[in-house]
């Protein structure tokens, strides 16, 4: 997710702590130390819970995905691999959608609100990326919403 930024403290801890809260364990693939930064203040606790994926090889990925019960994920590599191991998704972008899978039925896709609409009004090829606009521009609740949709 580079070419997007980062997804903002509030995002991160809204997403861990709604993955946690309902039992699963959180693999995750980015900067370990700051994510635990942000949970010690409200889930140090759930610590043991959350496996740092730096830890692993990327060519283990796949049968960790496999493995997985959901994947949510801003890079396309772990997505493409979520897809086509038929695995429940959410993709969180904030400017590409060309190479999201829209007729993936076992994903739930969170966009900017630019994004969105004209997603939702079926206009992804006349809409043109805001370079201004990251993935911190995306409400926390829209990506909790869209894990609701994938959980098993």
């Amino acid at each position: 997710g580079n070419t997007q930024g980062k997804l903002s403290d509030k995002q991160l801890l809204a997403i861990v702590k709604h993955i946690i809260s309902k039992g699963y364990n959180v693999f995750y693939n980015g900067d370990y130390k700051r994510l635990l930064s942000i949970l010690n203040f409200q889930l140090s606790t759930f610590n043991s819970q959350i496996i740092d994926g730096y830890q692993y090889p990327l060519k283990e990925y796949p049968t960790i995905v496999a493995q997985s019960q959901f994947v949510v994920t801003v890079n396309t590599f772990i997505y493409h691999l979520a897809i086509q191991l038929e695995k429940p998704v959410v993709v969180i972008s904030a400017n590409e959608y060309e190479s999201i899978k829209i007729e993936a039925s076992f994903q739930a896709i969170v966009f900017n609100k630019e994004l969105q609409q004209a997603y939702e009004k079926q206009m992804l090829n006349s809409y043109q990326p805001i370079k201004d606009i990251g993935l911190k521009d995306i409400d926390s609740e829209s990506i909790i919403k869209a894990v609701h949709q994938i959980e098993r």
